[in-house]
């Protein structure tokens, strides 16, 4: 599959992060995207034979401390929370770049994407 085609092909499924071509596998790309629903639709429209899962790329968690404030409109966003016994908090955004805002600059240069 050619890199361009793919991209075009399951950008119809959400953001494409980036696309490339598996050296050991001739007519296969790698698809990363943003969202993992969007990844989730994906492996489910191409089935087993067309798709299978591959690592993540990118980090969705966000350590927060108890007395931080979410914004309203990212509790969508959100996939799981987890409180730990110290009072942080463990957020798993569903899409890298929500996850990214709520990052400190210091863990953004740390967790950035794998490329």
């Amino acid at each position: 599959m050619e890199v361009d085609a793919a991209k075009v092909a399951f950008e119809s499924f959400g953001e494409v992060f980036r696309v490339k071509r598996l050296e050991k596998f001739n007519n296969f790309v790698q698809v990363i995207f943003y969202d993992v629903r969007s990844a989730a639709a994906a492996l489910k429209a191409f089935g087993e034979a067309g798709c299978i899962p591959g690592p993540q790329v990118g980090e969705r968690t966000v350590k927060l401390a108890g007395d931080d404030q979410l914004s309203t409109k990212d509790f969508q966003n959100i996939s799981e929370v987890l409180k730990s016994k110290d009072g942080t908090f463990f957020l798993e955004f569903y899409d890298i770049r929500d996850a990214m805002r709520y990052r400190t600059p210091k863990e953004t240069a740390h967790q950035a994407f794998t490329r």
